[in-house]
């Protein structure tokens, strides 16, 4: 049912973040901007070469995403990442904490 309501300018969808302030679109969709989390992503087509040639200048990847595309993420996460040993952090992390001001489906 949410991807039948899908915001018309959408370039890239999320099923889940950590931080950020999403601001309500639909019952569905939120916009999101400088977020954390990229663990389920879908990107239109459109905006891949974007994602591909931007400068990310030492901003993290996921961050970086919503200085040049529209972002939403889904109202209910539909996605989340395990705890557990982090590669990118080099240590055993659990992030619920982040999660407590979200709706997970």
């Amino acid at each position: 049912e949410a991807f039948s309501n899908l915001p018309e300018d959408w370039e890239i969808l999320l099923g889940g973040i950590y931080g950020g302030k999403p601001k309500p679109f639909n019952h569905y969709w939120s916009s999101i901007h400088n977020f954390c989390g990229a663990h389920f992503v879908i990107y239109r087509r459109e905006v891949f070469e974007k994602v591909i040639n931007h400068n990310y200048d030492h901003k993290h990847y996921d961050r970086a995403l919503s200085d040049f595309a529209k972002c939403y993420v889904i109202n209910e996460f539909i996605a989340t990442q395990y705890n557990g040993f982090s590669d990118q952090r080099g240590k055993t992390v659990n992030d619920d904490h982040f999660l407590e001001k979200f709706k997970l489906l």
